[in-house]
């Protein structure tokens, strides 16, 4: 899109913007019941997930950098999820670093989340040709290349 001073520049993209709000909403709302089942936090959740499907890519700072979650609020996750036994933390060689792995007992808690979370994704691209993906794929990661160019230049 051409970089103009119009006030229309933006208007394209409203749509867009209201579906992502809704999408986040709609997403919540879906794991509801097992979050008050397994009495778990949306961040709690989300971490859960993240060492799930992120393997190898399991400490505090990694959560914090991919998911931009605040140190503060993964700190408080994490020792929650510790302490109810859902995570085990170990140190590796690096002594400055704990790595989290999910707990044994943790399993069916992080699969029930992982097919909601998949059924979810499923349905979001539900009409969708393998063309339109891959258009939609392109788009996303340009505007996402300029998310992080533009967000490191203040």
């Amino acid at each position: 899109m051409k970089n103009t001073n119009s006030k229309d520049l933006i208007r394209p993209y409203l749509p867009y913007m209201a579906m992502a709000w809704k999408f986040v909403k709609w997403y919540d709302s879906c794991f509801v019941p097992i979050q008050q089942e397994y009495r778990l936090t949306a961040n709690e959740r989300d971490i859960l997930l993240f060492l799930h499907n992120h393997q190898g890519v399991n400490t505090a700072a990694d959560i914090v950098k991919y998911r931009s979650i605040s140190k503060s609020l993964v700190s408080k996750s994490v020792d929650s999820l510790i302490q109810r036994g859902f995570l085990q933390p170990h140190q590796g060689s690096d002594h400055r670093c704990v790595y989290l792995n999910i707990a044994p007992e943790a399993q069916n808690a992080v699969i029930e989340l992982s097919r909601i979370q998949q059924h979810l994704f499923m349905m979001l691209g539900d009409g969708l040709t393998e063309d339109e993906c891959r258009s939609l794929n392109s788009a996303l990661k340009k505007m996402g290349d300029n998310v992080e160019r533009y967000s490191r230049k203040g």
